[in-house]
């Protein structure tokens, strides 16, 4: 699989915010972004067949998925 980056301008409290909480959680932004993005496709029929993130995504699930 090619991999492909995306940028994002956002407020800087709002990412410090996210990074701390993404640390706190022992996470990576990059693993929950991409889980979020699953997630949010999944819920809106998109071609993505995850049964996962049918739901809410826990941290463990993130951490499932990142460590495959």
């Amino acid at each position: 699989m090619k991999e492909s980056g995306l940028r994002i301008r956002v407020d800087n409290d709002l990412r410090q915010a996210f990074l701390s909480t993404c640390k706190s959680e022992d996470l990576t932004a990059a693993q929950v972004l991409r889980a979020f993005m699953r997630s949010y496709i999944e819920q809106r029929g998109g071609g993505l067949q995850i049964e996962l993130f049918q739901e809410h995504i826990s941290i463990d699930e993130i951490k499932h998925v990142e460590h495959k």
